[in-house]
């Protein structure tokens, strides 16, 4: 299973935000919600976002290239494909996916903690928290073109 994000411009600026808030999961809305308020907001580095992506898609590169030239077997699994612009069953399906990949049989005893690790109130980087960077759209019109919007 290869592990990625369909939007490197948001792992990077996530990344960075629990890397600045040492805050790397939320477990409800609440939690999130006193996150940003007690945050202070500061300014990127912009040469520092723009090396974090070159070597970020670096690594992604060099990983796909080393997958496709030895023909090793994968499922892409992406971030985005459990916490953005999916519907809970979707997210339920996926996690099946892999578990199947796996050679494994789907245990639905264990349904209840996957669903509440597949919740969306988990999720810590939202707009809220992206607004927290003094030049976050200066970051968003600069690299978004490249390595996708965060809004």
């Amino acid at each position: 299973v290869v592990n990625g994000r369909k939007n490197t411009l948001k792992a990077v600026i996530s990344e960075r935000i629990a890397v600045v808030l040492d805050h790397w999961y939320v477990d409800s809305t609440e939690e999130r919600k006193k996150l940003i308020e007690t945050a202070d907001t500061w300014k990127a580095d912009i040469e520092d976002v723009k090396d974090h992506l070159e070597r970020t898609s670096e690594v992604w590169d060099r990983a796909t290239n080393f997958i496709e030239s030895n023909k090793i077997k994968t499922l892409r699994v992406d971030y985005e494909d459990f916490y953005v612009d999916t519907d809970l069953k979707m997210r339920l399906e996926k996690v099946k996916s892999i578990i199947k990949w796996l050679g494994y049989d789907f245990d639905s005893e264990h349904i209840g903690a996957i669903k509440h690790l597949l919740s969306k109130d988990r999720k810590v980087s939202t707009k809220d928290l992206y607004l927290l960077i003094e030049n976050i759209e200066e970051i968003n019109d600069r690299f978004g073109p490249e390595y996708g919007y965060l809004f």
